[in-house]
C-alpha cells in the first residue's frame, strides 16, 4: 500500500514540480534586502516585504543596463509595503534601493526553467528519487571536473544542508518536513545545476 501511495505521490507531483511557481520572500529592512543573492528557478517570483524604513526595488534596465529586463516598485515609500515581481527570462539580476544606493543592493540569479523531462537531458548529476520519503541519491558525479558541493534550501532562501561529493552518495533526508525545496550543484564554487526536491 506505501508502496502504491508512493507511486501515485509522483504520478500526481511530477506534472507540477515542472510549472509550478515558487514565490520567494527578501525582507526589506535594517537598510537591506535579506536575503541580498538568492538564486530561483525561471518562471519564480521575488516577494519583497518592507516591515521598516524608506526604501524600494530599483531593477530598472536604466539604472542595470544589463539586467535581462527591468523590475521597480516604484518610487520608494514608509513600511510596510510588498512588491511582487516574476523573472520570466534567466540571468543576472541586480536592484538596488534608491535612497540608500550602492549601500543597500541585491542580486537575483535566475536558473532556466526547463521541464523535469528536458533537465533529465541536460544536467550532468543525476538526483533521485524525486519525490522522496527519506533520502536522495546523487550519481554521475565523476563526470563532473573539480570538487562537486550539493547545497539544499528551503523556499525562504535559508540552506538547511550542504555536503561535498566525491562520488555517488546518498543523503538522508529523514529529519526534514514534507514540502518543496531548491537544491543547488556547484563545481568550484560555479553554479551547474538547479532544480526543485520534493519531500513527501
Amino acid at each position: 500500500m506505501k508502496n502504491l501511495y508512493l507511486i501515485l505521490t509522483i504520478f500526481l507531483l511530477a506534472p507540477a514540480l515542472s510549472i509550478a511557481q515558487i514565490t520567494y520572500p527578501v525582507n526589506v529592512v535594517n537598510n537591506e534586502y535579506q536575503p541580498s543573492t538568492i538564486t530561483i528557478t525561471q518562471g519564480d517570483a521575488i516577494s519583497w516585504e518592507c516591515s521598516e524604513g524608506f526604501h524600494n526595488v530599483d531593477g530598472t534596465t536604466f539604472t542595470y543596463p544589463d539586467n535581462p529586463e527591468g523590475f521597480t516598485s516604484g518610487d520608494a515609500e514608509a513600511a510596510p509595503w510588498t512588491y511582487v515581481f516574476e523573472f520570466t527570462a534567466e540571468g543576472v539580476y541586480h536592484y538596488r534601493c534608491v535612497i540608500h544606493g550602492e549601500e543597500m543592493t541585491g542580486t537575483v540569479v535566475v536558473a532556466d526553467g526547463l521541464s523535469t523531462e528536458n533537465q533529465a537531458n541536460v544536467n550532468p548529476v543525476k538526483l533521485y528519487p524525486n519525490p522522496t520519503e527519506d533520502f536522495i541519491l546523487i550519481d554521475q558525479v565523476d563526470e563532473i571536473d573539480g570538487a562537486v558541493r550539493l547545497a539544499i534550501f528551503e523556499i525562504s532562501g535559508k540552506k538547511i544542508l550542504e555536503e561535498t561529493l566525491i562520488g555517488p552518495k546518498k543523503i538522508d533526508l529523514s529529519e526534514l518536513n514534507g514540502g518543496i525545496y531548491i537544491y543547488q550543484l556547484f563545481s568550484d564554487e560555479e553554479l551547474i545545476q538547479t532544480g526543485k526536491l520534493a519531500k513527501s
